[in-house]
Formats: structure tokens, sequence, C-alpha cells
């Protein structure tokens, strides 16, 4: 009669099921039943101790059915837990890619942006070397727009006097030939064409070597004036690009 309990005893980890407990009602209802039609004698006496022991029977498989529910309940929930673990973790390793992926990009970006810097420095440095070359042209333009003045005075002065045939004093001439080589040369084609005024051949020499000296004069004003050009050109370059124009 206790045989179940007994071998479900030794079954820890393994829980009857419904249908079992259902078949071992009905095999203890059974023999229970057979021993009493046996012996009709004891039927007063065996009676009420199977009443109490079905009793006891019903009770407990019904305390058992009770745990077998709650024991399906919380294998369900555990079941559920372990999926939302499960997802959790995903979604947690997932979250961590994601976190490393993003680090990689800040200090990437980070890395980027220590370039940018670099070169803006450097940047900074050109436009400073870039203004202080403008301000060199500048002065070289000035420079030369000055020479570029003299040597149109000069050219004009020499045409003038080659031309026209000033007459000029020997003094004169003597005072003019301490100022520069050219003036020298002008002194000694003044003093032929004086020579000439008296009735004297003038220097022929001379004047040739004048008419030279306007020429290379004219040459040089010519390369002065592109000189001056070419670095109004540059600055005008370097000034747009201050300007990011270029």
């Amino acid at each position: 009669m206790f045989g179940f309990f007994s071998k479900k005893a030794t079954q820890e980890t393994q829980l009857p099921t419904l249908n079992e407990l259902d078949a071992d009602n009905d095999m203890l209802a059974t023999s229970a039943f057979d021993e009493i039609s046996l012996d009709d004698s004891n039927t007063n006496a065996i009676t009420p101790r199977f009443e109490k022991l079905h009793a006891l029977y019903i009770s407990r498989t019904a305390s058992l059915r009770s745990a077998l529910t709650s024991i399906r309940e919380l294998t369900t929930r555990a079941e559920k837990a372990e999926h939302i673990v499960r997802v959790r973790e995903e979604r947690i390793s997932v979250l961590e890619e994601g976190e490393t992926a993003a680090m990689a990009t800040i200090q990437e970006l980070t890395r980027r942006l220590r370039l940018a810097e670099e070169r803006a420095e450097q940047a900074e440095d050109q436009i400073e070397d870039l203004k202080e070359g403008q301000k060199a042209f500048r002065n070289q333009i000035v420079h030369l727009t000055d020479e570029l003045g003299q040597a149109q005075e000069e050219i004009t002065r020499l045409s003038a006097w080659s031309v026209e045939g000033i007459e000029r004093s020997p003094s004169t001439a003597s005072s003019s030939a301490a100022s520069s080589p050219a003036r020298v040369r002008i002194a000694r084609a003044d003093s032929g064409y004086e020579g000439s005024s008296r009735g004297g051949s003038p220097d022929v020499e001379d004047e040739q070597e004048l008419r030279s000296e306007i020429m290379r004069l004219r040459k040089e004003n010519e390369m002065l004036h592109n000189e001056v050009e070419r670095l109004e050109q540059v600055n005008d370059e370097v000034a747009m690009l201050l300007n990011g124009e270029l």
C-alpha cells in the first residue's frame, strides 16, 4: 500500500505525473476493496482504516498535485526569466560592442582634430610669413618704383641733351661730371657742342657714347618696369591668398 511513497522517496529528482497519481489511486482503491471482499467478517474493522488511509491518500495526492502545479508554474517562470536574461545579455553584448566602436571613433576623431589644429597652426605661421613677404614685396616695389622714376628722369635729361645739344660752360660741365659717369660723358659731349658753336667740329665719339648710354638706361628702365609689374602681380596674389580668394 505504501510502496508508491517509498518508491518516490528514493527518486528525489523525479516527480510523478498526474496520470501516475491517478493510476496509483485506482490501484490502491481496488486492492482495498479486494481485501474487504475476501473476508466479510473484517469489514467493520477494515473500513474505518481504509477510509482513513484513503482520505490521507487523497489529501496527499491533492497536496502533491498542487506542488506539481506550483513547480510547473515556477519552471515556466524560470524559463521566461532565463529567456529575459539571455536577451538582456545579448543586448548588453551589443551595447558593449557599440561602446567599443564609439570609443574607437572618438579616438579617431580626436586624432583628426589634433592634426587639424596642427595644420591650422602651420597655416597661421604660413600666413604670417606671407604677410612678412608681402611687406618685403611692397618695400621692394617702392624701392624699384623710385629707381624707375630716377631712371626715367635721367633718360629724359639725356635725351634732351642729346637732341637739343644744350650748351654748357666748362665749369658747369666739370661740376656735372662729379655727379655720375653718364654726366661725365654728357659734359664731354657738351664741350664738343660748345666747340662746334665756336667754329670747331663736334666730338662724334662722345655723342655715340652718349646715345649708347641712353639706350642702356632705356633698357634698364624697361627691365625695372617689368620687375615692378611682376612684383605687383605677386603682391596681388599674396593679398588674394591672405583673403582666401585662391
